[in-house]
């Protein structure tokens, strides 16, 4: 087996005291802390985690159990009204400082992903950059895309949105996802996957309440907190990895057009959206989440589509 060169500085002990210096609030001695109504809550149990980079042992996501899931989501449904009643331009403000300290981490961020999920240094970085960047193109678009102004405009959801979202993207799809999802209005709930990613979402998150935004961030076992993630009367609507649930509608997220680089510049993403969104607009109650910027570009001069989005 091929011995593990390690930069110096870059260790798992280091990168983690770099996080209990950036983050107190959210990194303890000897556990990661759930975000739970705007507090960040020693509570939960957590096993160790391997790096998949060489077996380093780390702290594991910290288990909350169902009844304080159910706490939390009403806790999330206090903030969400709260956050409802915050103008649009103090929203962007704070959704504004919030990427800017997220860039302030950027080499932090990509670090925690190479270690708890394996990820290439050059690919952590762009997972972070996607994120970084798909959100400042929201800042510049978002009152157009609201209507602001207009008998049409479109106001938050009746409750905080809950995001299941895979381990393989942390940032790039789900706070990416959850940036958008405050500057729409709402609050936000997310689960960390169990298999890796709950220590990048902890500082990212860490980093969005710093920033005064609505956040909500839990870990558990998806058997037990399935239910109150999915079902809660509180839940103003459902973001998976591709699939939202809201009322009595389907709205699909569509987090991210992907081409591989030997098909691009051949029309292919205009063809893969073009065909989504025919595919949903013929769905009985079916709308569209564009959090791609591509898909977001496309649809916007297309009158065809404009009356799929959900947000």
């Amino acid at each position: 087996m091929a011995h593990l060169h390690i930069k110096p500085g870059t260790t798992w002990a280091e990168a983690y005291a770099r996080c209990r210096v950036e983050a107190p609030e959210a990194f303890g001695a000897d556990a990661l802390l759930n975000l739970i109504g705007g507090d960040w809550v020693s509570t939960g149990e957590s096993d160790a985690h391997s790096s998949p980079n060489d077996g380093t042992v780390m702290f594991g996501p910290p288990r909350i159990d169902h009844q304080t899931a159910v706490d939390a989501v009403a806790l999330a449904a206090q903030l969400h009204t709260a956050w409802a009643r915050i103008p649009l331009s103090e929203r962007i403000g704070r959704v504004t400082e919030a990427v800017d300290l997220l860039q302030s981490q950027r080499d932090l961020l990509a670090l925690l992903l190479v270690w708890e999920i394996g990820k290439p240094w050059l690919i952590a970085l762009a997972d972070v950059d996607r994120c970084i960047d798909g959100v400042r193109w929201y800042l510049d678009q978002i009152p157009r895309q609201l209507k602001v102004g207009t008998s049409e405009e479109r106001t938050p959801l009746s409750g905080p949105v809950s995001n299941i979202a895979s381990w393989n993207y942390p940032m790039s799809v789900q706070v990416h996802a959850e940036l958008v999802q405050c500057l729409a209005g709402n609050a936000v709930v997310a689960k960390t996957p169990s298999q890796g990613g709950f220590h990048t979402l902890t500082l990212a998150h860490a980093i969005m309440k710093r920033a005064g935004l609505p956040v909500t961030l839990l870990s558990g076992i998806g058997s037990s907190l399935g239910d109150v993630l999915i079902r809660s009367e509180e839940i103003g609507a459902l973001a998976g990895f591709d699939v939202v649930v809201a009322a009595d509608v389907t709205v699909i997220d569509l987090l991210q057009v992907v081409t591989e680089d030997d098909h691009r510049e051949r029309g292919l993403d205009s063809f893969l959206t073009r065909t989504v969104l025919d595919t949903i607009a013929a769905t009985e109650g079916g709308l569209v989440i564009p959090s791609c910027p591509f898909v977001a570009s496309y649809i916007d001069p297309r009158a065809q589509y404009q009356s799929l989005v959900a947000v």
